[in-house]
């Protein structure tokens, strides 16, 4: 029973752990749009940044133990 509850608070620490690293993520693309907006990018510059944030935010939803997804790629 202790093992058990042990492996429990274990995968719910992990899982914060996962939470938290999504949810600075999605900050961190949030700030990168805004910076890239004043910026001004070239279409070429833009696009890359684009790539780039579509990337980082399909990485917070797969790490995300609140988003239930399966990338295509996998």
């Amino acid at each position: 029973a202790i093992k058990n509850e042990e492996k429990k608070i274990s995968e719910l620490e992990k899982n914060i752990e996962l939470f938290h690293k999504a949810k600075m993520i999605r900050e961190f693309v949030d700030a990168l749009r805004v910076r890239n907006t004043k910026l001004m990018l070239s279409d070429t510059e833009g696009k890359e940044q684009e790539d780039y944030i579509n990337w980082a935010l399909e990485q917070a939803d797969r790490m995300d133990p609140l988003v239930d997804c399966v990338s295509p790629s996998l």
